[in-house]
């Protein structure tokens, strides 16, 4: 847990996911294959990953492994797939991200009598997604539902996420200057991810 705490603040709150992989890399490794502990080092780890843009490889570091000792593991499912569809969206694999986004379903209703809070964070992730895809697929994405978002998100790198959708959207619609001002907060809030590139690469199609 402290090795989590101190490791995690490089990514989420430094935003420096080099620095996080440099300390975290070795962690899964010595965990019980299949215990809980291990599936989450391993979510950690490909969130390093996909914060420095390897997005195929975040999704290989997952694991699908989410039995607990009374049958699946919610929550886990539920971060295991939400995990993948978003990586998969930002790396350009949209059936991949399609398919994942039905898992991430299937938690939202499994959920929604036993673990009502978890269904309702694993909605607005599946929203998240949804709005993802749309946009990336040519389709209308829900802005105001989006600029919501930005109120309320609790990760940093979810918010650069949100922004990079808000972005695309707005260029999509013909409203550069929209675009442009979401690419800039997205910039500027990048930190040393790989969304700061990613920023700059959207603003020379503008």
């Amino acid at each position: 847990d402290s090795v989590n705490t101190r490791s995690l603040s490089f990514l989420h709150v430094e935003l420096d996911p080099e620095a996080f992989l440099e300390r975290y890399e070795k962690v899964p490794g010595p965990l019980k294959k299949g215990s809980k502990e291990y599936v989450l080092s391993c979510a950690y780890l490909a969130q390093g990953y996909a914060a420095t843009g390897e997005f195929d490889r975040a999704m290989d570091v997952l694991c699908s492994d989410y039995s607990g000792k009374k049958g699946e593991d919610q929550a886990l499912k539920g971060l295991y797939y939400y995990s993948f569809a978003s990586y998969a969206l930002s790396g350009g694999h949209l059936e991949e991200a399609q398919k994942a986004m039905e898992g991430l379903k299937e938690v939202v209703e499994d959920s929604r009598k036993q673990n009502p809070k978890l269904s309702q964070n694993m909605k607005e992730c599946l929203v998240l997604c949804q709005n993802r895809l749309a946009c990336l697929k040519g389709e209308q994405a829900d802005s105001q539902w989006l600029k919501g978002q930005l109120k309320n998100v609790p990760f940093a790198l979810r918010r650069l996420e949100v922004l990079e959708t808000l972005a695309r959207q707005a260029l999509a619609d013909g409203r550069k200057k929209d675009g442009l001002k979401w690419l800039d907060q997205m910039e500027k809030q990048s930190g040393k991810t790989c969304y700061g590139e990613r920023a700059r690469e959207l603003k020379k199609e503008c």
